[in-house]
């Protein structure tokens, strides 16, 4: 379940009116929704190379997912006891690990894809529900060959730039509480803090990336 895919957003106006949730919900929706049909536009193209759809799909995560955030609650208090050095190494790090992990699964799902499907035909919101005074979830259906649809929920978290993904759950578990679980082992099976921690996802990339 931890390598199921990558997020997913939060937000709430305790206030606001009808006219005005409604927008909200909306806006959320569409954010989910535009991020899906870049993806599957990614993964239905047959004329581009694997690095460059890799490259485009880091350029999709960058723009919908609240990377910092992410990478900063899944290392809990070993990231505030880091340097800023070893921060931005270990975001770096970590960064390409999801894009490698992750895209290069979605790639090899891309050979399923039928190019005249529709981005409808795979992926389905099914609804909204606010968590708190800046989260909002969008909740979703992925559809899949031959099995079962997979139901997953976005917790966006509204920022002064627009929405930001920050975590995903898929079929109810928290995809950014598994990394916070595994890290936290990682780290204290190590010892040496954030950068150890770093290490390991440097290494665990490179094997990746040799498949």
């Amino acid at each position: 379940m931890a390598h199921a895919t990558a997020a997913a957003v939060f937000l709430v106006f305790a206030a606001a009116g009808p006219a005005q949730a409604e927008t909200v919900e909306t806006r959320a929706q569409f954010f989910v929704r535009d991020g899906i049909d870049q993806v599957l536009a990614v993964l239905k193209d047959r004329s581009t190379s694997k690095p460059q759809k890799l490259a485009r799909l880091r350029a999709i995560f960058r723009g919908h997912f609240d990377h910092r955030t992410i990478g900063q609650f899944a290392a809990g208090r070993y990231f505030k006891r880091a340097t800023p050095v070893e921060r931005r190494r270990y975001m770096t790090a970590l960064e390409n690990f999801v894009v490698n992990s992750y895209g290069r699964r979605m790639l090899k799902y891309s050979e399923q894809i039928d190019k005249r499907l529709k981005a409808t035909d795979l992926f389905k919101i099914t609804g909204t529900s606010p968590v708190g005074r800046r989260d909002i979830f969008v909740h979703s259906h992925i559809n899949r060959l031959l099995l079962k649809p997979v139901r997953i929920s976005w917790r966006l978290r509204r920022r002064q730039s627009g929405f930001r993904i920050v975590d995903v759950a898929i079929l109810g578990i928290s995809q950014i509480l598994l990394y916070r679980s595994d890290f936290t082992s990682e780290i204290r099976r190590r010892g040496r803090g954030l950068p150890g921690l770093t290490e390991v996802l440097i290494a665990k990339t490179g094997r990746v990336t040799q498949k």
